[in-house]
């Protein structure tokens, strides 16, 4: 038998697979090209970026008032010259920055100098307080940030007595009930005219709590105990000992020994017992009376 023709009949999804399964895949390596595609371009823009972040952050970092630390060190050529002339630059700010805040110091204690000078009894007080504040912080071992806050303090400390009338500051005998009452003022003042120079904010505490006593009964807010911060508890003892071994107008100096068995009988009532303790162990042993110790850098 001829002219017959055979036709099989084959299903669509058998006829269709190949060509899913190929559709399916070249979806999956178009995906997964994407994916570490992405990962490499955001990998490479990272590390691109890196040196642009650092910088940024030092310019916040200094934004804040951290003028020390330095962009690190970037291995790209262009950026890492652009890290170098700005540490440059960082440094020539921190400097000029330094400067004018040694300046403004200066100009203050050149103040509290003058206003000592105007009478022979107080003339150098200030500077001696100052120093022995600042080797009693280092006696007791604290952290140079410290001590450096405590020297400024005790450098500023009386500054406030610019607002005290002559006729009470400078008068030659024992100051009446009325009179006395403007002396408490002068540690209020003294913090409030340093704390119109932010970087002398944190003194301002130290400076305003210098005659707060241990037992509360001190001025002017009558603190107790640790609410006194320690810098005005050391520069307490150091005021009060330069203050008894120092001539006045109304008294002569009181003698060593006697100035410091009045520490000794007022520690932990007037003053903070360790730190009494730790200015009494500084001295021990030293020719140090009123105005004797060596000036300390």
């Amino acid at each position: 038998v001829t002219g017959w023709t055979l036709i099989e009949s084959v299903p669509h999804s058998a006829f269709m697979a190949p060509v899913e399964w190929l559709r399916f895949w070249n979806l999956v390596i178009v995906g997964v090209a994407v994916i570490i595609i992405s990962i490499l371009v955001l990998m490479v823009s990272r590390v691109a970026l890196k040196p642009v972040r650092e910088l940024l952050g030092s310019v916040e970092r200094m934004h804040q008032g951290d003028m020390e630390t330095p962009v690190p060190e970037i291995p790209d050529r262009e950026m890492g010259q652009l890290a170098r002339r700005f540490n440059s630059l960082r440094e020539k700010v921190t400097g000029s920055y330094e400067a004018l805040q040694q300046g403004y110091i200066g100009l203050a204690r050149a103040l509290v100098a003058s206003l000592e000078a105007r009478d022979v009894y107080t003339a150098g007080h200030t500077e001696r307080v100052s120093q022995y504040s600042l080797a009693l912080a280092r006696h007791m071992g604290l952290d140079k940030g410290e001590i450096a806050k405590i020297r400024r303090a005790a450098d500023l400390h009386d500054i406030g007595k610019i607002c005290v009338p002559d006729a009470v500051l400078l008068k030659p005998d024992r100051l009446s009930p009325e009179e006395f009452a403007e002396i408490p003022r002068h540690p209020g003042k003294s913090a409030d005219i340093i704390g119109h120079l932010e970087f002398l904010r944190d003194v301002v505490p130290v400076v305003a709590a210098h005659h707060e006593r241990v037992d509360g009964g001190g001025y002017p807010r009558g603190l107790k105990g640790a609410d006194t911060p320690l810098g005005a508890r050391i520069i307490a003892v150091a005021d009060a000992y330069d203050a008894m071994t120092s001539d006045r107008a109304y008294r002569r100096a009181l003698s060593r020994d006697k100035a410091i068995a009045i520490l000794m009988e007022g520690a932990g009532s007037q003053w903070d017992s360790d730190v009494v303790a730790a200015f009494l162990e500084m001295i021990e042993g030293e020719n140090i009376a009123g105005g004797q110790m060596a000036a300390s850098n």
